[in-house]
């Protein structure tokens, strides 16, 4: 039975790619919620919306790879992120990684021997940006030479960050 090829594509059609939605009250929660991708620096991990309805201690930093878009919002006004001042809070990598925070506090995160406290945003297409009264404090990157800048949030590579009005950057010191 001789047939003909399939006909090949190019290029290659692409999957629409769908926001996952979700509500985080704890640790377990957001980790169950994004999945082992953003806490183990996957390359992809896909778009979630967040709606974080309180503190919430990570024990792991959280990686937002290429082509990987997170909204963390508050609905109750309680939502927050923070690193216990024991590690950073936000890595945001790579080409059309963004991260918006829209009235959710990201704190008490800390770095040594490096830069960017709470949050590091790097590289061409990168973005982060803070709305609705979005806070970001008590953070610390701690080095010498060219380490311990950004104490609240490094900015470096081509990467962009926007904040807008009613959000704060405060009470963060590189050392």
């Amino acid at each position: 039975c001789g047939g003909t090829a399939a006909p090949s594509l190019t290029p290659a059609p692409t999957a629409s790619i769908e926001w996952v939605n979700f509500t985080a009250a704890n640790f377990q929660e957001l980790w169950d919620g994004l999945g082992t991708g953003l806490f183990g620096g996957s390359a992809y991990a896909g778009h979630f919306e967040v709606d974080l309805l309180g503190p919430i201690s990570l024990q792991a930093t959280i990686f937002v790879g290429p082509h990987t878009k997170v909204v963390f919002k508050s609905s109750n006004g309680r939502g927050e992120l923070s690193g216990l001042s024991a590690r950073r809070v936000l890595i945001v990598l790579g080409d059309g990684a963004s991260v918006a925070l829209d009235g959710v506090k990201v704190r008490d995160g800390r770095v040594s021997g490096s830069r960017g406290g709470c949050i590091v945003v790097d590289g061409f297409g990168a973005t982060l940006t803070l709305d609705g009264g979005a806070v970001v404090s008590g953070c610390e990157a701690e080095g010498q030479g060219d380490e311990g800048y950004g104490g609240g949030i490094f900015v470096l590579g081509g990467a962009e960050a926007a904040i807008t009005p009613r959000s704060v950057l405060k009470e963060s010191s590189p050392r």
